[in-house]
């Protein structure tokens, strides 16, 4: 699921893209205040001439388990979106 979310971000010309620190995001009726504890990476990425840096992170819930996700700087839009990729340690594949 793909939302758009308000970051707080670090904007520094000596490096080239931002550097998400904090986000705010809406769950069950809530708005709540997540910390980017650890980008894992970074991939510059153009998609119909736009621009796009998307970063790989990761936050502790609320409950103490490590979740991942994406972050995405949609750089001619000046907007973020925020894409959820699940509990660190689970996978997706399925086995027959």
């Amino acid at each position: 699921m793909i939302q758009t979310v308000d970051v707080v971000a670090i904007f520094d010309k000596m490096i080239r893209e931002p550097k998400p620190v904090r986000f705010k995001i809406y769950d069950s009726g809530h708005w709540k205040s997540v910390n980017v504890e650890r980008i894992l990476n970074v991939e510059w990425m153009r998609l119909d001439g736009k621009v796009q840096i998307v970063y790989s992170c990761e936050s502790r819930s609320c409950n103490g388990q490590m979740i991942r996700y994406k972050l995405k700087y949609l750089h001619q839009d000046i907007r973020w979106e925020m894409e959820m990729d699940g509990p660190v340690g689970t996978s997706k594949r399925r086995t027959s």
